[in-house]
């Protein structure tokens, strides 16, 4: 008959069970919190773009649907760009790109007495603004708009929102 020692376990091997267990805790909290950080950042990453989406269909439906004749650009204070523009029909409309309040406001004015304004402001998200990089310019007939939103976890801190219309497009 063979006797078994029924001792137990010694502290040594008591230690050595607690370091094991608390290396691995360790090491699967900083995989946990990289996932929520990467989480975090594809987040703020989705709500630019839903935000540039619904800028581009508003402009599209402006610019190109009402068929874009002419447009007029003024800076204001604090960077503030506001286009006027002619859409066939001799409607009116406006798009004004206001750093200082965060957000892009459309007015719809299809005649003087009715006015329709929109905001778009920035999505709600810390430390997510408008850039006062942000710009318009004409080039060989096409409006150009570049709105630029600012916040840390973007690639160079940036991300593009652009946006391209013809003027005075022949209609087919």
């Amino acid at each position: 008959m063979i006797k078994l020692n029924n001792k137990g376990m010694t502290s040594v091997e008591l230690l050595v069970c607690f370091i094991i267990i608390s290396a691995i805790v360790v090491s699967l909290f900083n995989i946990v919190m990289d996932l929520r950080n990467k989480e975090q950042i594809e987040a703020i990453k989705n709500e630019a773009v839903s935000y540039s989406n619904v800028l581009q269909s508003v402009v599209q439906e402006y610019l190109i649907m009402d068929h874009l004749e002419g447009v007029q650009m003024t800076t204001g204070s604090n960077s503030t760009i506001t286009l006027n523009f002619t859409l066939s029909n001799s409607k009116t409309a406006s798009l004004t790109i206001s750093p200082s309040t965060n957000e892009v406001i459309v007015t719809d004015s299809p005649n003087t007495v009715n006015e329709d304004r929109t905001s778009y402001p920035v999505p709600d998200i810390a430390d997510m603004s408008l850039s006062y990089d942000s710009t318009a310019t004409v080039k060989n007939n096409y409006l150009i708009i570049l709105i630029y939103l600012e916040h840390p976890n973007f690639e160079d801190g940036r991300y593009l929102i652009e946006m391209t219309a013809p003027i005075n497009y022949p209609n087919s």
